[in-house]
């Protein structure tokens, strides 16, 4: 089944990883999202467990997430932008609320990650990047 791998021999190196890593961190910023997407392709090509792929991921999304966050505020706050009305649809007590339900729902999903088939992952991560890509194509 992975004929188009082998044909392509994808090994690893430290320069491919370099430079994966900076385009997935460029366009992750880019298009605000965490990167993990892209992350776990890249691990899946390389022939590692789904699991690992998806723990790998979240991990490398908390440093693209900060620097995308430190970048967002910085341009805020230096007025760099053309358009210095900055209206944010979620409030800062909101933000700060999405924060700390997100570090305390952290363990528990990584609890009920181990616990899961690997197939249902593949499925559910499938099946969120279809939801959420579907919506923001026609809906948004």
């Amino acid at each position: 089944p992975r004929t188009w791998y082998e044909h392509y021999n994808f090994k690893h190196r430290n320069w491919k990883d370099a430079i994966v890593g900076t385009v997935v961190g460029g366009v992750s910023t880019l298009i605000g999202v965490g990167g993990g997407t892209y992350t776990i392709f890249y691990f899946l090509i390389h022939g590692r467990d789904i699991k690992d792929c998806a723990l790998t991921a979240n991990f490398v999304g908390i440093f693209i997430g900060l620097m995308s966050t430190i970048g967002y505020y910085g341009y805020i706050l230096f007025g760099l932008s053309a358009n210095n009305s900055h209206h944010s649809v979620i409030s800062t007590f909101g933000k700060i609320i999405l924060v700390i339900a997100g570090i305390l729902a952290a363990p528990i999903g990584v609890r009920l990650q181990k616990m899961a088939p690997a197939i249902l992952i593949k499925r559910l991560i499938v099946l969120f990047l279809l939801a959420s890509s579907s919506y923001v194509m026609f809906f948004s």
